[in-house]
């Protein structure tokens, strides 16, 4: 996905750019006060656009967590955790 499509989408939503960096941008939504930064590249990939997209949206908007039901993301059993392997 070109990264100017996510941004659009984001900037539609009422975030604004909190700064440039060297090979991200932060960007903020002021109405919930969360930042998260957008690489700088010309291709992101879907999924990830798509996650910054659901983190950025203002909590009025239907997000892809919400869509999904409040079982997703999908937590892991505590068996399978890497540290009592």
């Amino acid at each position: 996905m070109k990264r100017v499509d996510p941004v659009r989408t984001i900037e539609g939503s009422g975030c604004m750019l909190v700064r440039h960096g060297g090979r991200h941008d932060r960007d903020q939504n002021p109405a919930t006060g969360v930042s998260r930064p957008i690489a700088r590249h010309r291709e992101i990939r879907e999924h990830l656009a798509r996650h910054i997209i659901a983190m950025l949206a203002n909590p009025s908007d239907e997000t892809e967590y919400e869509r999904r039901g409040a079982d997703w993301p999908p937590s892991r059993p505590p068996s399978a955790r890497w540290s009592e392997l």
